[in-house]
């Protein structure tokens, strides 16, 4: 794995022991590379490493895939947003590439709806090309990051703590947000030519967030645990879970994704509401609109859609929140 980076005083707490690096001019990087570090960094001048072997073997996936890892100090608009650009432009990329912001500036979760971006926390964005049928890639590549999110968290915590996921891409841990995950895939001729994946995970801190029936409450990592894991420690375990769940996908197809999805479910078996995904996102005062569903809900499908107890037909989109929360709001 190539690593580049513009912070090299970073680099000892993310690099795995014994890496070493130098600095290099941006013009003398691989055509490929430089124009995706050019365009994530805005340097002229970069710290170079190449990582081969890693002493933990339950992290070596990571190095399988991953052709290239770049990791910024600060970040002036969202990663996710810059690769998803570059792919569209069809610039020429690596096979596979990582991007960590220690923080930064605009970025986002769903729907543009902002994300609080603290030093500490984990803030990865990730770039690849499939080339494989889009009838077998979508939604499970909206279901990887989530799932790959959740083991990583497990592994790297010894599994201290167990992490479940809200519908559609929210990470929990004891009711409370640590993590929000986005997927954006460009199709031509039905086949996914690439797919981004953003993730944000609090590790060290979690952000103040005005509370909602949507996101109740924010935590982080280090809020849950006596010995949180370090960021490059939580880096390497989740480049490692997206890696083994990225090439089971592409090998044996979305079933076993599918099925963990479900198992880290926080909603089956839940009464909840979902609304129209713009409900909230500017007032929540005045007279709610009805839900477009309300009830129990009763399985995930596939195609990530919910089954509600009595209702006929699936519901595929919304917002949803937990009844509980939404009481919690006296509506």
């Amino acid at each position: 794995m190539l690593l580049l980076s513009d912070c090299p005083d970073a680099l000892p707490d993310v690099l795995p022991a014994g890496s070493s690096w130098q600095t290099c001019a941006a013009l003398d990087l691989p055509e490929t590379e430089r124009g995706l570090w050019q365009a994530l960094s805005g340097s002229d001048v970069c710290w170079i490493a190449r990582v081969d072997s890693h002493d933990e073997p339950a992290l070596r996936p990571a190095l399988d895939l991953w052709s290239c890892c770049i990791i910024v100090e600060q970040a002036s608009r969202s990663q996710f947003d810059v690769l998803g650009d570059l792919y569209r432009q069809q610039q020429a990329m690596p096979p596979s590439v990582a991007a960590l912001a220690l923080t930064g500036q605009r970025f986002h979760g769903h729907r543009n709806r902002p994300w609080v971006a603290r030093r500490g926390n984990l803030h990865l964005s990730a770039g690849l090309a499939p080339e494989l049928p889009a009838s077998l890639l979508v939604p499970a590549l909206t279901m990887l990051p989530a799932v790959a999110t959740i083991a990583a968290v497990r592994r790297a915590t010894s599994g201290a703590v167990e992490p479940t996921i809200k519908w559609v891409n929210d990470i929990l841990l004891d009711e409370s947000k640590i993590a929000g995950v986005l997927t954006a895939t460009q199709i031509r001729a039905h086949t996914v030519q690439s797919a981004v994946l953003g993730i944000g995970l609090n590790v060290a801190c979690a952000p103040t967030v005005p509370p909602t029936p949507f996101v109740p409450s924010v935590g982080c990592l280090a809020g849950a645990l006596a010995d949180p894991p370090s960021l490059g420690h939580m880096l390497w375990h989740l480049l490692a879970s997206l890696a083994e769940r990225y090439q089971q996908l592409c090998a044996v197809g979305p079933d076993v994704l599918w099925q963990r999805y479900r198992d880290a479910s926080s909603v089956v078996g839940q009464r909840v509401r979902v609304y129209d995904e713009t409900f909230g996102e500017r007032s929540l005062e005045g007279t709610w609109p009805e839900p477009l569903a309300r009830g129990v809900v009763t399985s995930i499908e596939p195609d990530l859609s919910l089954r509600f107890e009595g209702r006929t037909e699936p519901l595929a989109k919304g917002r949803l929140a937990m009844e509980h929360a939404c009481l919690r709001f006296k509506r």
